[in-house]
């Protein structure tokens, strides 16, 4: 695998969220503007805050960072279901509700390793 480029990163963000200011990237992953400017800057990758991206989204990881999906694919895996997950949490965050976020927590995570796992073995293509 190449060396990550954050400009590349941030570029998909943008994609995803469908701005391209550099405010709204960064609001979009809870940062500042000038912590999003030093990040292009430096070419720091932020992998907290882009996995928590990742799943608050249900995007992959993977096509975040890389711009393909673990198999070869250029286009992110997205999951409604675990969307959703990732919107009733932040709705719950905002109730207070700790416990029922933790949970939810537990399943967003387990739904997608499992989502991962059944990514990565899959058939190659053709071989079906």
């Amino acid at each position: 695998m190449g060396k990550i480029n954050i400009l590349d990163v941030l570029g998909r963000v943008s994609s995803v969220i469908g701005k391209t200011k550099n405010i709204d990237i960064a609001a979009s992953l809870k940062v500042s503007e000038s912590t999003c400017t030093n990040w292009k800057d430096r070419n720091t990758i932020p992998w907290v805050k882009l996995y928590e991206f990742s799943v608050e989204r249900g995007l992959s990881f993977d096509w975040l960072l890389t711009g393909k999906e673990a198999n070869g694919s250029t286009h992110p895996a997205v999951d409604p279901d675990i969307v959703g997950l990732s919107s009733n949490l932040a709705e719950l965050k905002r109730a207070g509700d700790v416990a029922t976020v933790m949970e939810v927590q537990i399943i967003v995570r387990t739904a997608l390793r499992f989502a991962r796992q059944r990514t990565s073995s899959s058939p190659p293509k053709g071989s079906e």
